[in-house]
C-alpha cells in the first residue's frame, strides 16, 4: 500500500497532442508498481508496458516525482488512472507546480513550465517561455494594470481554447464548413433542413499568422422559426442559443439562398463579438458580410482563420512585450502565492 500523500495529476487534460502527461508524486515506486512499471531508475527515460492499458515512456526525475506519458487517447489516460485510483493513489485536482516541477529555476518558471503542459494552442509555446524572464525584469510601478489585464484576457485564449459558435438559418452549409475546417466529417452534411439536431463541438487547430491556434468549435443546429418548427427543433434551437450564450465569439453565417439571421434569433451577450460569415461562395455570393467562403473549395477559409484569431486575440496582444497573467497560482503583481 503506497505511503500518506501519494497521488497523481494529469497534467494534459485538454492540450491536443499524442502524447499525456501524468505526474506522480509521494511513494512513486508504489505507484509505478500499481501500473506494472517496475525497476524505473532515477534520472533516466524509459519504457515500460503499463500491463494491458498501454506502453508509455517513464521519466523518474527523483525518488518521490515520476512522470507517465502514454498516449493521450481520453480512454486510456482513464484507464490508468483508474488502476491509479483503485490501488490507492489518489488524484489530485491540483499539485503545486514547485513541487511538479523542480527542475525549474525558481517558482516562475515551474508555474510558466505547468501552464505551457495545459496549453491547447502551439502558438502559447512562444508566448510563454518569454514570461519568466519578463516577470523578473518588470517595472512593475510603470506597467498599466488595465492594459496588461486586457492583454491577459487575449492571450489566456492560448491556453484555455475559446469557444466559437457557428449559427445559421438550416442548409446554409455550417457542417460543411465544420468538415472542412476540421479537414475530417465530424458533422452530418445533407440537404435536408435541420439535419444537426444537436450541436456538433470539435477542437480545431486553425493555422494562422502567429502558429496553430486551436479553438473549441461548435456547430449549432440550423434555427428558423414559424408553424413548421416542431417539438424536436424546438429544442435543438433552445440548445443553440443556450451555446451562444457561452461562446466567445458567434460566427452568423448565410448564403445567397437563404440570408442571414436576424439579430434577435441569435442572441449573444452583449459584449460577445460576431462575424458575418457568407458561405457557398462558389455558388453564389451574398453581401454584406465581413468574409465569403466556400466549404467545398476551401476558398477563404484561411482569410477566416486569421479573422477568427484577430478578433480574440489581438495583433497588439501578440506582441505585447511585458508580463501578463498566465498562470491562476500567480499574484497580480508580483510572485507566486505563499
Amino acid at each position: 500500500m503506497s505511503t500518506p500523500g501519494t497521488r497523481f495529476h494529469v497534467s494534459t487534460p485538454n492540450a491536443p497532442g499524442a502524447i499525456a502527461v501524468i505526474d506522480l508524486v509521494g511513494d512513486v515506486t508504489f505507484a509505478l508498481a500499481a501500473l506494472g512499471a517496475d525497476d524505473v531508475p532515477v534520472g533516466r527515460p524509459v519504457v515500460r508496458r503499463l500491463g494491458e492499458l498501454d506502453e508509455a515512456v517513464v521519466v523518474r526525475w527523483s525518488e518521490q516525482r515520476a512522470q507517465v506519458l502514454p498516449h493521450a487517447g481520453p480512454h486510456v489516460v482513464r484507464a490508468i488512472s483508474s488502476t491509479l485510483v483503485a490501488a490507492g493513489v489518489a488524484e489530485a485536482s491540483d499539485v503545486d507546480p514547485c513541487e511538479l516541477y523542480p527542475e525549474a529555476a525558481d517558482a516562475i518558471e515551474a508555474h510558466m513550465l505547468d501552464a505551457l503542459a495545459r496549453a491547447e494552442s502551439p502558438a502559447a509555446v512562444s508566448a510563454l517561455l518569454s514570461q519568466p524572464s519578463r516577470w523578473h525584469d518588470a517595472d512593475w510601478a510603470s506597467i498599466d494594470v488595465n492594459t496588461a489585464t486586457r492583454r491577459t484576457q487575449e492571450l489566456a485564449r492560448l491556453i484555455d481554447a475559446p469557444v466559437v459558435v457557428a449559427v445559421g438559418p438550416p442548409n446554409v452549409g455550417k457542417s460543411t464548413l465544420t468538415n472542412a475546417l476540421a479537414a475530417e466529417a465530424v458533422s452530418i452534411v445533407a440537404d435536408a433542413p435541420g439535419t444537426t439536431r444537436d450541436h456538433v463541438g470539435v477542437s480545431i487547430e486553425l493555422p494562422t499568422s502567429i502558429g496553430g491556434f486551436v479553438i473549441h468549435w461548435i456547430d449549432a443546429p440550423g434555427i428558423r422559426s414559424g408553424d413548421q418548427v416542431s417539438a424536436i427543433e424546438a429544442e435543438a434551437i433552445s440548445i443553440a442559443r443556450d451555446v451562444v450564450r457561452g461562446a466567445n465569439l458567434v460566427l452568423s453565417c448565410g448564403d445567397a439562398d437563404h440570408g442571414f439571421l436576424p439579430a434577435a434569433s441569435i442572441e449573444p451577450p452583449s459584449a460577445t463579438p460576431v462575424i458575418t460569415v457568407g458561405l457557398k461562395a462558389d455558388l453564389a455570393r451574398i453581401e454584406p458580410c465581413d468574409l465569403c467562403v466556400s466549404g467545398a473549395t476551401g476558398e477563404g477559409l484561411d482569410a477566416l482563420g486569421e479573422m477568427i484569431r484577430r478578433t480574440l486575440i489581438s495583433d497588439d496582444a501578440m506582441r505585447w512585450d511585458g508580463p501578463w497573467h498566465f498562470h491562476p497560482a500567480l499574484d497580480w503583481p508580483g510572485s507566486p502565492r505563499g
